[in-house]
C-alpha cells in the first residue's frame, strides 16, 4: 500500500479508491451469477409442473 489508510484526509482517499476494482468485480460477477440463475429457471418451474 503506496499511502496508509490512516495518513489523514489523503489516505481516506487513497484507501477508497483502492476499492473501486472489487466494485467492478463485484458488478461483474453479480450479472454473472443473474445470468446463470435466469438460465436454470425455466427448467427448474417445468421440473416442477411435470410432476403434477
Amino acid at each position: 500500500m503506496a499511502v496508509p489508510s490512516n495518513c489523514g484526509q489523503v489516505g481516506l482517499v487513497f484507501s477508497l479508491l483502492s476499492l473501486a476494482p472489487w466494485l467492478v468485480f463485484a458488478i461483474l460477477a453479480w450479472r454473472c451469477l443473474q445470468h446463470l440463475v435466469r438460465s436454470v429457471e425455466p427448467a427448474a418451474t417445468t421440473a416442477m409442473t411435470d410432476d403434477a
